[in-house]
C-alpha cells in the first residue's frame, strides 16, 4: 500500500492529536450512540438502571476513547489508517512499511488508551496527553510504537495535506459543535 505518498517520519503531534479526536468523535461516539439506543430499545429495564451513570460528562469522557478501540484497531491493523489519520495524513505501519495486522493494532490501541488517554479520565488524560507529545518531541515515537516497534509515516506537507488537514479541521469542529450542542446520548 506504498504509493510514495507516506513519506515524512518527522513527529507531528498535533496532526496526531487532531486525527484521534477526529475518529473518537465519529467512530467512538457513534458506537456509544448505537449501544445507547440498543440498550433503550432491546433492554429498557437495563438502561434505566445504568443510564443515569452513562449519560454523563465523565463516564462519556471514559467510554469514548474505549469504544472508539475496536475501529480503531480493525481499520490500523488492516490498512494502517482510519477516516480521521487518512484527513491529517497520518499512517500507523509494521517496521516493514506494511499494515500491522488485527493483534498488534488491538495492543497499540490499548497502549494508547491507558499511555496517552489515561483511560479517559478527566485530568488524568490531560497529563498523559502532555507525557506522550514530550516524547514524541523528544525521541520521534511514543512510547507505544516503541514498545511495538512500530513506524509512523505522514503525508508530506504540500497543497493535498494542507486541503486535508482543513478539511479535517472543520470537520472536527462541526462534530464539536454538534455534540455540544446536542450532546452525544441526547435522544
Amino acid at each position: 500500500m506504498s504509493d510514495g505518498s507516506w513519506t515524512d517520519t518527522t513527529p507531528h503531534p498535533w496532526r496526531r492529536y487532531l486525527a484521534r479526536t477526529f475518529d473518537m468523535a465519529t467512530g467512538g461516539v457513534g458506537l456509544l450512540v448505537a449501544a445507547v439506543f440498543g440498550l433503550a430499545r432491546y433492554a429498557p429495564e437495563t438502561w434505566l438502571a445504568i443510564g443515569p451513570f452513562i449519560d454523563n460528562g465523565i463516564s462519556t469522557a471514559i467510554l469514548v476513547p474505549l469504544a472508539t478501540i475496536p475501529e480503531s484497531a480493525v481499520l490500523v491493523g488492516l490498512t494502517g489508517g482510519t477516516p480521521g489519520k487518512w484527513l491529517f495524513g497520518v499512517r500507523v505501519l509494521g517496521a516493514d512499511g506494511r499494515p500491522v495486522g488485527l493483534a498488534v493494532a488491538i495492543r497499540r490501541e490499548l497502549l494508547v488508551w491507558y499511555r496517552g488517554l489515561g483511560l479517559g479520565l478527566p485530568v488524568v488524560s490531560i497529563v498523559t496527553a502532555l507525557k506522550a507529545k514530550g516524547t514524541l518531541e523528544e525521541t520521534g515515537r511514543t512510547s507505544w510504537d516503541r514498545t511495538l516497534a512500530l513506524a509512523v509515516r505522514q503525508r508530506p506537507d504540500g497543497p493535498r495535506q494542507v486541503a486535508s488537514f482543513a478539511l479535517g479541521t472543520a470537520l472536527l469542529a462541526a462534530l464539536v459543535w454538534f455534540l455540544g450542542a446536542t450532546g452525544p446520548l441526547d435522544s
